[in-house]
């Protein structure tokens, strides 16, 4: 008498399959096939618009920092015209940075409107570099340099984001 099993040969389960030969997938469909390789134009616009958009926050902060210094000085003629316009270019930096770093977080993600996010950024960029210029380019020398910087980071990683190459990597998903 064999004990602790009631019919006395004890039940096993069926054995596995042999293993699949050597370079064969296994079993199943195998392995998806490799996403292909993020385009270089990619990469190096949005490190591009996120260099500028660095550069942009701290601008808005130096804007609205010379914002709060002139509206404390009461008896000086027209700040408050100067404290609005320093104001407004402070915000406009900021958003033009907020949407630098939207659209190439966005294009890092395989997303088509990551083009239009940065290219909206760097059209506010652009616009506020000819601003700048024309405002201040006859008397600080200073201003068209930052100009000149902030508009060819912009203007180039724009050109880098609506390459052939990048625009087919973002189509393919």
């Amino acid at each position: 008498m064999t004990q602790g099993f009631p019919s006395g040969d004890p039940i096993y389960p069926p054995p596995s399959p042999p293993p699949a030969p050597y370079g064969y997938p296994g079993y199943g469909y195998g392995y998806p096939p490799p996403a292909p390789p993020r385009p270089s134009a990619v990469t190096a616009s949005a490190v591009l618009g996120f260099v500028a958009a660095g550069l942009l926050v701290l601008a808005g902060i130096m804007l609205f920092s010379g914002a709060s210094a002139l509206s404390s000085l009461h008896n000086v003629a027209n700040s408050a015209r100067y404290t609005a316009e320093l104001a407004l270019d402070g915000f406009l930096n900021l958003l033009a940075a907020g949407l630098l770093i939207g659209g190439g977080t966005v294009m890092f993600s395989r997303r088509m409107h990551g083009r239009a996010l940065y290219s909206v950024g760097a059209a506010i960029v652009v616009v506020e570099s000819i601003y700048w210029i024309a405002r201040w380019g006859g008397t600080v020398r200073a201003c068209v340099m930052y100009a000149l910087v902030f508009g060819l980071l912009v203007v180039i990683g724009s050109w880098l984001a609506w390459t052939r190459g990048a625009g087919g990597w973002l189509i393919r998903r």
